[in-house]
């Protein structure tokens, strides 16, 4: 709302410094505490399904399982994406983080600025997955697969790239 415009574009992304003073930081706590309600949210409920199916099984009760897995991996998905949308925000967060010589990407880090958008998008494909697998078959396959793959390529492209340039171009 009093955000106003600096006038001077960053020369990364060609946006308004205003952005990164005023804008950002309110995204990321917004993306910080979806992740957080998310999280808690599915932990108690997971605890609490597990607590009526020990009960249910001790009353000899049978329950709706699938009702259950799909409100979980609507939860897991709802998670997933919020922490690609987190993710796709870190690449701002690069252009004001503070290293051992200046503040701001060196050249490597300049050089990962497009897989944090990337990863970003693969990530919160992949909770939207989960929540459609949630209607469709209920089953935590797209989640149990999806999120090692995704971990196995960010690591990659978001720590091994940037040492590679570092090491061998700079």
């Amino acid at each position: 709302q009093n955000a106003v415009p600096f006038e001077r574009a960053d020369p990364l992304f060609g946006i308004d410094i205003g952005f990164f003073v005023f804008r950002l930081p309110w995204l990321e706590t917004l993306a910080g505490r979806a992740l957080m309600i998310l999280a808690v949210t599915a932990v108690f409920t997971a605890v609490g399904y597990l607590g009526t199916s020990a009960l249910a099984r001790i009353a000899r009760v049978q329950l709706a399982k699938n009702s259950m897995n799909a409100h979980l991996l609507v939860l897991v998905g709802l998670f997933i994406a919020a922490y690609g949308a987190r993710l796709y925000l870190s690449r701002y967060s690069i252009v004001v983080r503070e290293g051992d010589q200046f503040v701001g990407p060196g050249y490597a880090q300049s050089r990962a600025v497009p897989f944090y958008a990337l990863m970003g998008w693969l990530v919160m494909l992949l909770g939207a997955a989960t929540v459609a697998n949630a209607k469709l078959w209920r089953q935590w396959r797209v989640p149990a697969f999806g999120a090692p793959a995704l971990f196995v390529l960010g690591v990659v492209l978001l720590s091994v790239y940037p040492a590679f340039v570092q090491q061998y171009t700079v």
